[in-house]
C-alpha cells in the first residue's frame, strides 16, 4: 500500500493554532450574545416597572408612529443582539457553504455598520449631552430610569464592539462597500426621521427641534461624515491588530 509522508509539526501547530482562534471566537460571540440578551431583559424590565406617568416621560415615542424604533440608540441595541446572534451562530455551524456565506455577511456587518454605529451612537449622544442635554436626554430622567440602563445604551455598546476588534479578526471589504452600507443606513434612518416629522410635527430628538429647519440636513450629513470617519477607524484599528494574520475564513489577508 501507499505510505504517506507524517504531518509535519509546523502543521499540526498550525491546525491547533487555527482551532484555537475559532474556539476563542465562538466563546466571545457567546459571551456577548448573552451579554446583550440580558441588556434587553433590563431594559424591557425597567420598562415594564415604570408607572404609566413615568413611562410617558421616560418614553415619549410609546404611543405615537414606530414607537422606539425612531431613536438611533434602539435601533443598535436590535442591531446588536442580532448581529451577535447571527454571528454565534455562523461559529456553530459545520463549514460549508451555508457557513461561508454567514462568515462573509458576518463581517461586512460588523465592519460597515455595526462596529462605526456602535462607536457613533455614544460620541454623538455625549457630545450633544456635553451641549445641550434637556435636547436628548432631559434630567427629570435621572429621577425616573436607573443610570446604568443609560450607560447599558450610550456607553457600554462602544466597548462591546472594540472588545470584538481586537479579539475576533474581521476582513475588510473595499471602501466602497462600507461606503454604501453606511449610505444606505443613513439614508433609511433620514426618510423615517422625515416621516416622523410630517406625521408628528415634531422631530425625534428634541435638540433638532431648537435649530433651524435648514440646518436640519447639515446635522444629517455631519453624522454620516462621523460614521464614515467610524468606519476607516475601525479599518485602521483592524490593521494595526491585525494586518498580515490570518482572517476569519482561515486565509492570510491583509486589511
Amino acid at each position: 500500500g501507499v505510505v504517506w509522508p507524517r504531518e509535519g509539526k509546523h502543521m499540526r501547530s498550525w491546525k491547533n493554532k487555527k482551532k484555537d482562534m475559532f474556539r476563542t471566537k465562538s466563546v466571545i460571540h457567546l459571551v456577548l450574545l448573552l451579554y446583550w440578551v440580558c441588556v434587553h431583559v433590563y431594559d424591557a424590565s425597567i420598562v415594564q416597572g415604570l408607572s404609566n406617568e413615568d413611562r410617558k416621560i421616560a418614553f415619549p415615542a410609546y404611543g405615537k408612529p414606530v414607537g422606539r424604533w425612531r431613536y438611533l440608540t434602539y435601533i443598535n441595541l436590535w442591531l446588536c443582539l442580532a448581529y451577535s446572534t447571527l454571528a454565534f451562530l455562523t461559529d456553530v455551524i459545520p463549514r460549508s457553504l451555508v457557513k461561508r456565506t454567514f462568515q462573509n455577511s458576518t463581517d461586512f456587518l460588523f465592519t460597515s455598520i455595526v462596529f462605526p454605529l456602535s462607536v457613533f451612537v455614544p460620541v454623538a449622544f455625549w457630545c450633544i449631552y456635553a451641549v445641550d442635554r434637556e435636547g436628548i436626554y432631559e434630567k427629570v430622567l435621572d429621577s425616573i430610569l436607573p443610570s446604568l440602563i443609560n450607560h447599558f445604551w450610550h456607553t457600554f455598546v462602544a466597548a462591546t464592539v472594540l472588545i470584538e476588534m481586537l479579539l475576533v479578526h474581521h476582513p475588510y471589504h473595499s471602501s466602497k462597500y462600507m461606503l454604501a452600507g453606511q449610505a444606505v443606513l443613513f439614508i433609511s434612518y433620514i426618510i423615517l426621521a422625515a416621516y416622523i416629522k410630517l406625521s408628528t410635527g415634531s422631530w425625534m430628538y428634541p435638540f433638532l427641534d431648537e435649530i433651524p429647519i435648514s440646518l436640519v440636513p447639515v446635522f444629517f450629513i455631519a453624522c454620516f461624515v462621523l460614521s464614515v470617519m467610524f468606519c476607516f477607524i475601525g479599518k485602521g484599528i483592524a490593521h494595526l491588530r491585525w494586518g498580515g494574520h490570518v482572517s476569519s475564513d482561515g486565509v492570510k489577508k491583509i486589511s
